[in-house]
């Protein structure tokens, strides 16, 4: 059996045969029994991304409190340890080393290595993937197969829709047209009008559905309302982009403010949510300021 092992370096694609990779895990395996995935990753750990785990790895350093507050804030410390073990994924989902023990390396179909500090994976996780990042995928998922990938979650209990989206058009509106209403107050009988001003740009976007990615909308076109407050949607930039909707209960979506992933390359090499670890959830169907 042969296996590739594809080192993601900034210029250029490497390929390790799996058995160069065994050779060398070889040296990292203890008395302890491990699974030869286990010691695989162990090795692709040390002698590929070059982090050796120490005493301080995932451990919180010990903050001070101090009382004084800065430019009228008290203080506040980081929630991540400045040190991280390399990030493991497996079919999507964070797994530690020791959960590697209960996987072969014959059910693996692919391991995609993205070295230290690599923009990538820290584009993925922030600070976590300080010390590299491994996907892993299955060979049940066929997560990594060529073409479209199959990354998906339902959860038809959150106001959520997610998608891989081709842009169509990006066309900006008046958002604070029509916005006024006028009532008679009781007392005076004075005509009163009401009005509200949206201070963020609107836009009214046309997307094509490539592949749902969370919840399925079940179109082949989707329109949606996008709101940005300093200048016009960012993910416009893009051709392709995983979008993240919310729909109103007239059934009007929205786009979650802010919130879309570029797509690396249009074979759908792409870059996950920044969530890949955790479940995907609505902020909340946007009001605009």
């Amino acid at each position: 059996m042969y296996i590739s092992v594809v080192v993601m370096t900034p210029k250029k694609l490497i390929l390790f045969p799996l058995a160069w990779i065994i050779m060398h895990a070889s040296i990292a395996q203890q008395t302890e029994t491990f699974s030869d995935l286990r010691v695989l990753v162990d090795s692709i750990i040390r002698y590929e991304i070059g982090y050796l785990p120490d005493s301080t790895t995932d451990v919180m350093p010990s903050y001070i409190w101090d009382t004084t507050q800065h430019r009228g804030m008290p203080p506040s410390f980081s929630s991540f340890t400045p040190n991280p073990m390399t990030a493991i994924s497996l079919d999507g989902r964070r797994i530690s080393m020791d959960e590697l023990n209960a996987y072969q390396v014959k059910n693996i179909a692919n391991i995609q290595v993205f070295p230290k500090d690599d923009a990538r994976a820290v584009a993925l996780l922030g600070s976590r993937a300080a010390n590299g990042l491994i996907l892993i995928e299955t060979r049940k998922t066929g997560f990594f197969k060529k073409g479209k990938r199959k990354f998906y979650e339902e959860d038809i209990e959150k106001n959520l829709f997610a998608f891989i989206g081709k842009k169509i058009s990006v066309n900006e509106f008046d958002p604070n047209e029509n916005n006024s209403f006028y009532t008679i107050d009781s007392l005076t009988n004075e005509i009163i009008k009401h009005t509200s001003v949206v201070m963020d740009r609107a836009f009214r976007a046309t997307y094509q559905v490539i592949q749902p990615v969370f919840n399925d909308l079940q179109l082949d076109t989707i329109e949606f309302i996008a709101y940005d407050h300093y200048g016009r949607p960012a993910f416009e930039n893009y051709p392709y982009v995983i979008l993240y909707l919310s729909k109103a209960e007239d059934g009007q979506y929205f786009h979650q403010k802010g919130l879309f992933n570029q797509l690396i390359l249009e074979t759908f090499l792409y870059s996950f949510p920044t969530n890949l670890f955790g479940h995907l959830s609505p902020i909340g169907l946007f009001v605009p300021a």
